[in-house]
């Protein structure tokens, strides 16, 4: 109910705006004015349905979001925020008296069409002035026909004074012209409304799953460790930004399974192979979403980076390792890049270091530096050297 709301209250603004305007020279009561320059009576009219110019459509569905009227594709909230919000900068400066409206149009004007409970609507972009930014905007409101003279409020960069002039009309046409694929949502896991449970599988993470209402991973890590909540949250956060590349609409045949998502109790899967494409393609129902590898990283996050994976010594009681403590510490202070459990630890061909929270034994193998905490029996890896 909100969102419909929300979209109607925006509509309607806009049409208070085109609909209802004052002339300053008049002296007569404020309702007298409203009565007399009022074209739309909006308690007859009932809530919005709909919009539709000639590059797309739009409708308001049962759960209160934005969709395609023509393809019934979820449409990116926030896109459909800017284009209203950008409607609202249409001004009217005052209605005009005239018959012919041929005079005032181009022979076939871009329209916008409003669809309400119990009539429509449509506006028909007319031209601009020969000096100056304004332009005419035709009316349709149920076969009574009005003319209005309007202006696109807002900054517009140019880089000469003719093109400032312009500008704002031509960015309303380009406005109203903007195709629908731009509208449409490549952001897969805003198809859901809300995500309460997520469960990851691909060729590189066995199963594990995340409750995001509990902040609790299902997941054996082999070792005592901690859950970081905000890391959870953040997890989550960053599901809904996830953008796809494009949404494929032509049929075709997937191979080559790499990865599978339940998201709450539906299931998602992410394939190799797209006919004759490689890369990587998320299949959600009978919608096909290119993403890439950074979405696929994302999405496949590894059970190890929900933990705390930190040494935490402060402090350096004992050290025969031959490293100096100033090198020691920053080790100790931030994330390792994976942690692996130890079931026995040989110390001959480790280097001890003392601290405030134990044993601590090092080894540096090749391009990777690993510290034992012997009390935790953890491995904490780190993918560089010690300078």
């Amino acid at each position: 109910m909100k969102r419909n709301l929300v979209f109607l209250g925006v509509i309607l603004s806009l049409l208070t705006y085109i609909f209802f305007f004052i002339e300053k020279e008049e002296r007569t009561s404020y309702e007298e004015k409203k009565k007399k320059e009022q074209i739309i009576n909006f308690s007859k009219l009932g809530s919005l349905k709909s919009l539709k110019t000639k590059t797309f459509s739009i409708k308001l569905g049962e759960d209160e979001r934005y969709y395609s009227q023509k393809s019934n594709l979820l449409l990116n909230d926030e896109v459909i925020d800017y284009l209203f919000s950008e409607l609202l900068k249409i001004k009217v400066l005052r209605k005009l008296d005239v018959n012919d409206f041929s005079l005032y149009l181009p022979k076939d004007p871009l329209k916008l069409e409003f669809s309400f409970e119990k009539g429509d609507l449509i506006f028909y972009l007319g031209n601009r002035v020969e000096v100056g930014a304004e332009f005419y905007l035709k009316i349709v409101d149920q076969g009574k026909e009005s003319l209005v003279l309007c202006k696109k409020e807002g900054a517009f960069s140019s880089q000469s004074e003719k093109d400032k002039v312009s500008a704002p009309y031509n960015n309303f046409k380009s406005l109203i012209s903007i195709k629908e694929e731009a509208l449409y949502e490549k952001r897969p896991l805003k198809y859901f409304k809300s995500i309460k449970k997520i469960a990851l599988k691909n060729f590189r993470n066995s199963l594990y799953s995340i409750d995001f209402k509990l902040n609790k991973i299902d997941y054996n890590y082999k070792f005592k460790t901690q859950i970081i909540e905000k890391k959870i949250k953040r997890f989550k956060e960053n599901l809904f930004k996830l953008s796809a590349k494009r949404i494929i609409k032509e049929k075709g045949s997937l191979k080559d399974e790499i990865g599978h998502i339940t998201v709450n109790v539906l299931n998602l899967s992410v394939f190799k192979k797209f006919n004759d494409e490689i890369g990587y393609f998320l299949q959600f129902k009978d919608l096909v979403f290119e993403i890439d590898s950074y979405f696929f990283r994302t999405i496949f996050a590894h059970p190890q980076d929900f933990i705390d994976k930190k040494l935490g010594a402060q402090k350096v009681v004992l050290n025969n390792s031959g490293i100096e403590n100033k090198k020691l510490m920053p080790f100790f202070q931030k994330d390792a890049y994976m942690l692996s459990p130890v079931y026995e630890l040989n110390k001959d061909d480790l280097k001890l270091i003392r601290t405030d929270i134990g044993d601590i034994y090092l080894k540096e193998a090749g391009n990777e530096v690993i510290f034992y905490n012997s009390s935790k029996m953890i491995a904490y890896h780190f993918l560089e050297k010690l300078k």
